[in-house]
């Protein structure tokens, strides 16, 4: 430490004051040292939460402020999170609910038809209408019983072919019966009832309209498939039909041009046609396809291709035209130009009349008949 300007006699008394001066000058520049540390420190936590600053405003000037705000942010975000947990712990229970209350009443459903069939009972309503016939009997079985106490008072005698006891033990055991029935059915109607109050609760907080949709959804799709599978096995049906009336030695060139036709239609991009226990194509790469594997425009062109071989195949012995109305309408142009190559050719052989609203360009080739003409 530099002494500059006291004078030296002074220099060994104030010995301990300048220890003690040295001592704070350098505990000064650790609790600066220790500041500067805990400054880098407060930053980072503040650039740590940069990813919030849309949320949670900064002033880095105001420490307690930012530690409160964030505090306060960190609280709110926990409470958000415990009422999140919350309403879906909630909603599990309510799935739960809806699960038992639909079980349960499916139980019920079979419960009670078990019971009406274990009886030969078809409805509810058949089932009322024997606790009813019962009823009646019983009160025939009262009044003969009363009619019996009569006779019996009157001193007539009763014939010996009536059983007297075996007619009280069967009134004792309808008795029973109707008893245990009316038991039953008090049982099933008062299940019935808080089913009832269960589904109208689920109806009431929307739960089982979103159900119910979801079920019409499903059905749709369901329904949409089943037209597809439907359409494309009646197409294979009648592709196999019609293969099958094809004889007499025509099979073969039948075929030939069938491929032919189909290849140009596609394109060249399928080679063969497969005629085994079914239908199938095989494409250039040979890979092999079943009818129902392929799209909806090429079963339409394999389709084509089979009408006109068939009709090439038969023309010999029945030449008949060939009329088509507007059947390239769902093709594209590439496919549209296929098929008018095709139907060129057919012309060739045999009469085409093709019936269309939507003219083609470059069909000079063909003879064309505007009918709005005439």
């Amino acid at each position: 430490m530099l002494l500059t300007g006291i004078d030296q006699s002074k220099w060994i008394p104030i010995q301990a004051q300048l220890q003690q001066l040295q001592a704070l000058q350098t505990s000064e520049e650790d609790i600066a040292s220790q500041l500067g540390a805990e400054q880098r420190q407060y930053d980072q936590f503040i650039d740590d939460w940069r990813f919030a600053q849309d949320w949670v405003q900064f002033d880095r000037t105001n420490y307690l402020e930012n530690i409160d705000e964030l505090e306060r942010t960190i609280t709110d975000w926990q409470q958000q999170v415990a009422d999140y947990q919350a309403k879906q712990k909630n909603l599990t229970i309510y799935q739960q609910l809806e699960d038992q209350a639909a079980k349960k009443l499916e139980e019920a459903n079979q419960q009670k038809t078990a019971f009406l069939q274990s009886r030969h009972v078809k409805s509810d309503d058949d089932f009322i209408a024997g606790i009813n016939q019962q009823k009646q009997l019983r009160e025939k079985l009262r009044r003969k019983n009363e009619l019996s106490q009569q006779l019996k008072d009157s001193k007539l005698l009763i014939p010996s072919e009536i059983d007297k006891s075996q007619l009280t033990n069967k009134i004792d055991h309808e008795d029973k019966q109707v008893s245990q029935l009316q038991k039953q059915l008090s049982a099933l109607s008062e299940k019935k009832a808080e089913l009832k109050i269960q589904i109208a609760n689920l109806v009431k907080s929307g739960t089982y309209f979103d159900l119910r949709q979801e079920l019409a959804n499903l059905e749709t799709d369901i329904l949409e498939d089943v037209h597809r599978l439907i359409a494309l096995r009646l197409a294979d049906k009648w592709i196999q039909n019609v293969l099958n009336i094809a004889t007499r030695g025509r099979v073969p060139k039948i075929l030939k041009l069938a491929k032919r036709y189909f290849a140009i239609l596609t394109g060249q991009r399928y080679q063969d046609i497969l005629f085994e226990n079914e239908i199938s194509v095989l494409r250039n790469d040979d890979v092999e396809f079943a009818i129902n594997e392929l799209s909806k425009g090429t079963l339409e062109q394999l389709y084509l291709a089979l009408v006109f071989s068939m009709a090439i195949g038969f023309s010999d012995q029945y030449p008949l035209p060939i009329m088509i109305d507007d059947g390239f309408v769902n093709f594209d142009k590439k496919r549209r130009q296929a098929a008018f190559e095709v139907l060129k050719e057919v012309s060739d052989q045999t009469q085409v009349l093709y019936f269309t609203a939507n003219l083609e360009e470059n069909t000079n080739e063909f003879d064309v008949i505007d009918l709005s003409q005439f």
